[in-house]
């Protein structure tokens, strides 16, 4: 019983200087994982005699985990032109600059431009997000082309992501779990993707 005048103790001490100070990244990361995990499928894919395991992500430009901020400002950049400033945000600038130029000039400017804006319309939004180690496959429903599936693929580089132009085993992994996925997709829809 607490005497006149006397203070109520706290019990709920908390951790004071340098033990207060550790604990902050531990609970930040932990929170981390768990809105992660929370957002987070797993499934493994069969083919070809193997076991491919992915994640499915939620796309969501705020996290340091998806590629879709980066998928966001390269589709930015080619909706207004910038060919040069959307090569940069490519594992290979020169390689994607020069594709990138080759379709332009096959398709006329305009077009160019209007091809990749159909990418920010409300109308196409991303609908899932394919995570392998580094690697990312970005899912978009184009609901104004009949529903049909357009893909990009990405890879963490030094911290960011950057749009993957170079072959290796993880990105030929994520192409056999995009035909799949367009398999299914064309299955209950009754059609082919």
């Amino acid at each position: 019983m607490r005497e006149a005048g006397e203070a109520p103790r706290d019990v709920r001490r908390r951790p004071a200087g340098p033990a207060r100070c550790r604990l902050r990244p531990v609970a930040a990361f932990l929170a981390a994982c768990l809105a992660l995990a929370a957002h987070a499928e797993t499934r493994v894919l069969e083919r070809d005699g193997r076991s491919i395991s992915y994640e499915v992500l939620k796309p969501d430009a705020a996290s340091p985990q998806s590629a879709l901020s980066t998928a966001l400002e390269l589709m930015r950049r080619l909706s207004q032109g910038d060919i040069e400033g959307a090569a940069l945000l490519s594992n290979s600038p020169k390689r994607r600059f020069e594709v990138l130029k080759d379709y332009e000039a096959s398709v006329g400017r305009e077009e160019f431009k209007r091809a990749y804006s159909r990418l920010l319309s409300p109308q196409n939004p991303p609908l899932a997000e394919i995570a392998m180690g580094e690697h990312r496959l970005i899912l978009w429903d184009l609901g104004e082309a009949e529903n049909h599936v357009a893909a990009q693929y990405y890879v963490k580089v030094e911290g960011r992501f950057l749009m993957d132009d170079r072959p290796s085993r993880d990105r030929a992994d994520l192409q056999r779990v995009l035909r799949a996925w367009r398999a299914e997709r064309a299955s209950s829809s009754g059609r082919r993707d």
